[in-house]
C-alpha cells in the first residue's frame, strides 16, 4: 500500500540588491517551497522527495525579461537509524551540491540562492559593460535554467543506486545534461564502488568487455568502424566511467554527452550482466 503525506516546511526569502533593484524593477524575493513526501513501497522506503519549483524575472514589467528557473526534485531513502539517514543525507549534499559538512536541505537552498545572486550579478554586468537597456537582453539565450533530478533504486545485493540528472543552460546553442551516480550500501551507509566487489587488477579485463558490448550496440565490427561513425575510441578500448550502477541483472555503466560520442548521441549506457562478469567479481 502506497501512502503520501505532503508536508510545506517552509518558504524562503533571498534579496538581491536592493538599490539596483528598486532602479529597474527588479524582484527582490522570490518564495521556494520545500515540500516533503513520505512515500511507502515493497522494495525501497523513502523518508522524504525534497521538491523546488522556483523561478526569478530580473525585471517583472517586461515580459520577455532574462529569467531563471530551478527546478530539482531528489527522493530521500529512510534509513535503519538516524546515523545512517545523516550518512546518506551528507553524501548526497557533498556529491551533487559539492557542500561539505552540510545537511541536504541547507544544501539545496544554498545552490538556489547562489545560482540566483551570481544570475543578477551575470545581467548587471552586461547591462553595465554594454551600456545597454534590460530590454536589450530579452530571449532565450537569457533565460537561464538548471534541472536536478534523482532516481533512486534497490539493486544488486540490496544496494541503493541514485542516478542524478543535472540539465544546464546558461547561454549557448543548447543545455547541457550530464549524469552522476552514487551507490550506497544501505546496512552501514558506506558508499560502494567497482574496487568494492570486483577483484583487484579488473580494469584490464573490464575494459575488454565494454569496449566489445560497445562496438555490439553500435553494429561495429572492429574499433576503426567505430571510430568513422563518430565514437570517441581508440585502440585501448572504452574506457571505464566513474558512473554506473549496480542494477539486478547487471550493472550499467553510464557515459555522459562528449565522454565517448559527439552530442548528437546523448548519453551512452552499456550494460554487463553479472554472468558476464563472473570472473570479476569477488
Amino acid at each position: 500500500m502506497k501512502k503520501n503525506i505532503t508536508i510545506i516546511l517552509s518558504s524562503i526569502l533571498f534579496a538581491f540588491g536592493a538599490e539596483h533593484a528598486s532602479a529597474m524593477n527588479m524582484s527582490t524575493e522570490y518564495d521556494a517551497t520545500y515540500a516533503v513526501t513520505r512515500t511507502d513501497t515493497a522494495k525501497l522506503s523513502l523518508d522524504r522527495v525534497i521538491e523546488i519549483h522556483d523561478t526569478l524575472q530580473f525585471d517583472k514589467t517586461i515580459e520577455e525579461a532574462p529569467s531563471i528557473a530551478i527546478d530539482i526534485s531528489i527522493p530521500v531513502v529512510k534509513s535503519l537509524n538516524k546515523d545512517i539517514s545523516k550518512k546518506l543525507d551528507r553524501t548526497l549534499a557533498s556529491m551533487i551540491f559539492e557542500e561539505e559538512e552540510s545537511s541536504l536541505d541547507k544544501a539545496v537552498q544554498v545552490f538556489c540562492r547562489n545560482r540566483k545572486e551570481e544570475f543578477v550579478l551575470y545581467i548587471n554586468e552586461l547591462i553595465n559593460d554594454d551600456g545597454d537597456n534590460i530590454s536589450d537582453f530579452s530571449g532565450f539565450f537569457y533565460n537561464f535554467f538548471y534541472g536536478i533530478t534523482a532516481d533512486v533504486e534497490s539493486g544488486w545485493n540490496g544496494y541503493i543506486n541514485y542516478t542524478v540528472t543535472q540539465e544546464v543552460y546558461e547561454g549557448g546553442a543548447h543545455p547541457n545534461s550530464y549524469k552522476s551516480t552514487i551507490i550506497f550500501n544501505p546496512i552501514d551507509g558506506n558508499t560502494v564502488t567497482l574496487d568494492d566487489i570486483l577483484k583487484p587488477g579488473y580494469k584490464e579485463a573490464l575494459t575488454a568487455l565494454l569496449t566489445t558490448k560497445l562496438l555490439e550496440q553500435y553494429n561495429a565490427k572492429t574499433i576503426k568502424e567505430a571510430q568513422e561513425i563518430g565514437l570517441f575510441i581508440n585502440e585501448t578500448g572504452v574506457p571505464i566511467p566513474s558512473n554506473y550502477t549496480f542494477g539486478d541483472n547487471g550493472i550499467v555503466f553510464i557515459y555522459n554527452t562528449y565522454e565517448i560520442a559527439p552530442y548528437v548521441f546523448g548519453a551512452i549506457h552499456l550494460t554487463l550482466t553479472y554472468d558476464e562478469l563472473k570472473d570479476l567479481l569477488k
